[in-house]
């Protein structure tokens, strides 16, 4: 698999003329790209699962994918745990949220200190 050719065709399709060429022939916009067959076939069967193995990366996956129909990466069951370390899980996510709201409340409850005033200088300057 050509990484960069298939980063470059989805990172392209951005592009509301490349994807409306994309929408009216695909097989001419991926030749375009100079996608091998085996590139081509990931695109057309709109499994994002090849493509975030081979290491392209997942928001550009989702964003472009998302325009030529296939299906969410993050809601594909078999990419979810490989997302985890990046994304962070729902229940980190519900923690860390709980502690930023605690932080918050502890703060509002704190009371507010007089600025200090600053002490004369010796010498008489």
């Amino acid at each position: 698999m050509n990484t960069y050719r298939i980063g470059r065709l989805l990172f392209e399709l951005k592009k509301p003329e490349v994807l409306e060429e994309f929408k009216k022939d695909p097989h001419s916009m991926m030749e375009k790209f100079k996608l091998s067959e085996e590139d081509k076939q990931y695109i057309i069967d709109k499994n994002p699962r090849p493509l975030f193995d081979a290491g392209i990366h997942p928001q550009l996956i989702s964003q472009s994918g998302r325009t030529i129909g296939m299906n969410p990466i993050g809601r594909d069951p078999s990419v979810r745990p490989a997302l985890a370390p990046v994304k962070g899980s729902d229940e980190e996510e519900a923690k860390r949220l709980k502690y930023i709201k605690e932080l918050e409340q502890e703060l509002r409850m704190m009371p507010r200190l007089a600025p200090a005033s600053t002490p004369a200088r010796a010498g008489g300057m």
